[in-house]
């Protein structure tokens, strides 16, 4: 079996590479969740640069769709060998990892469900994976692996090893969850062309080894030298092969794989330094999106702080111009981690936005500093209301009797801020500082009215507390010398 003969790239409906690398047919943006969305970018990423290997930023404003297409058309039938999943030298596997224990197709998807784990929604079931679900399982394994005790730390693909192996994290999901970002276009191809980036792009940078050869070209084993050169490569960080692994059935063998540079920061999330040369990633936030949001596009609310995502860097001047320019999209996994074992928490979620913004947007610190002051006092209304609620001798008709205070509080807080999110896309594009204001007041009133409407099912306690509950919007826009 070859995954060229397989759909498994998900848009509006299930692709194959063929069909996505097909000038001819339009496949729109990828419709899959944001971890898979963001593996599969990695991926086809990848695919592209090996196929293209753009030298110049000049080469890359030369090229079209369908000479893109037409590259990695022809490089996918050139290397069809490569691609399939069976035989001695298997896609993105190894035959030695067989001494590796198992672990089933779902332990490798996030959001699926296996093992002893608890089943929520029956979409997290995943009772016969299809041939599309195990090629998916086998590039989350490489590129986005969760850690904990699936991976076998006890086989070495390398001879004369025989320590066990020492365990670490996705680069690109790192401990708690990474925001990362892209240019978006009017369509897969669109979107996958605009994010490439040149030779001449990465010199001067931790990319010593350039582009770099993909590890289907090269299968490193963990520390030889296609390993290092893996590790010091554009390509090697979109396909890391973090993990070693070969597939049987409905399950795959796995173990550690390349171990990846800590100095080199994820090039699709934000890096932000500080005063004193300190470098940390944007994390996925819950709870605050457009706070992920605003580390994701480097305008961070802290003072002596600059902030880079290195791909808008490299990629969103050149895509401004361009005609199949539609803005930027953003996603984030956010986990759990304790004593070495990474999952999804029960505050933790995925998380993608897409918005049209170029890069040329004006007052973002402004803008920034106003949504932090919104969410704070939608937080702290909220917060009143939930105290109100469970305050003793409340009103025995209240709306919300049979749902915990607590639920109720944290569904609406969600519900609001994910729509005051949206409107903040809006607002980033808003220009003028009276039109912004303006902007921001709709924007104020829109969430003391969503308040409101929810001390009022709250019952007649509530109502009576909804001076103290409810926020001022005018004080939004007070300084903090009250003038």
């Amino acid at each position: 079996m070859n995954i060229l003969d397989i759909a498994f790239v998900r848009a509006e409906a299930d692709y194959k590479l063929d069909d996505v690398f097909n000038a001819r047919k339009i496949v729109p943006n990828l419709a899959c969740d944001p971890a898979e969305a963001i593996v599969m970018h990695k991926f086809l990423l990848a695919l592209c640069l090996a196929a293209v290997r753009p030298q110049t930023n000049a080469d890359l404003a030369a090229l079209t769709n369908a000479s893109l297409a037409a590259q990695v058309s022809d490089y996918l039938q050139r290397n069809r060998a490569l691609f399939d999943l069976d035989g001695d030298k298997p896609f993105l596997q190894y035959p030695a990892a067989r001494a590796a224990k198992l672990c089933p197709v779902a332990g490798l998807i996030p959001g699926m469900a296996s093992g002893n784990r608890g089943v929520v929604r029956t979409t997290e079931l995943m009772p016969n994976p299809t041939p599309a679900d195990r090629v998916r399982a086998l590039l989350f394994a490489v590129i986005l692996p969760f850690a904990g005790k699936k991976t076998d730390a006890t086989v070495w693909l390398m001879p004369g090893q025989k320590e066990k192996k020492k365990a670490f994290l996705a680069p690109a999901l790192g401990m708690g969850g990474v925001v990362h970002s892209f240019v978006l276009g009017e369509t897969l191809l669109d979107t996958l062309r605009l994010n490439l980036v040149s030779e001449e792009d990465l010199k001067g940078t931790e990319f010593t080894s350039g582009l770099g050869k993909p590890a289907w070209e090269r299968m490193p084993l963990e520390c030889d030298t296609a390993a290092e050169e893996l590790k010091t490569s554009y390509i090697g960080r979109l396909v890391p092969m973090l993990r070693f692994v070969l597939m049987e059935g409905e399950q795959l063998h796995i173990t550690y794989g390349v171990q990846p540079e800590s100095t080199i920061a994820e090039p699709t999330a934000s890096v932000t330094t500080n005063a004193k040369g300190d470098r940390r990633m944007a994390r996925m936030l819950s709870g605050a999106h457009w706070s992920a949001i605003a580390s994701a596009y480097g305008y961070g609310l802290k003072e002596g702080e600059t902030a880079v995502c290195r791909q808008l860097a490299w990629c969103l001047p050149r895509a401004r111009t361009d005609k199949a320019f539609a803005g930027c999209w953003i996603a984030g996994v956010r986990t759990s981690y304790n004593s070495g074992e990474q999952y999804f928490g029960s505050g933790d979620e995925m998380f993608a936005w897409r918005f049209a913004a170029d890069g040329s947007e004006d007052a973002l610190r402004e803008k920034f500093a106003f949504m932090r002051k919104l969410s704070s006092a939608v937080y702290a209304s909220l917060s009143q209301l939930r105290q109100v609620i469970e305050a003793p001798k409340l009103d025995s008709r209240i709306a919300i009797q049979s749902t915990p205070a607590k639920t109720f509080v944290s569904s609406r807080h969600d519900a609001l801020m994910s729509e005051l999110t949206d409107d903040f896309g809006e607002l980033l594009a808003v220009t003028g500082a009276e039109t912004i204001k303006t902007f921001e007041m709709a924007m104020a009133q829109k969430a003391r009215l969503g308040i409101h409407r929810l001390v009022e099912m709250a019952g007649t306690k509530c109502r009576m507390m909804v001076g103290r509950i409810e926020f001022n919007p005018h004080l939004l826009f007070v300084d903090s010398k009250g003038e």
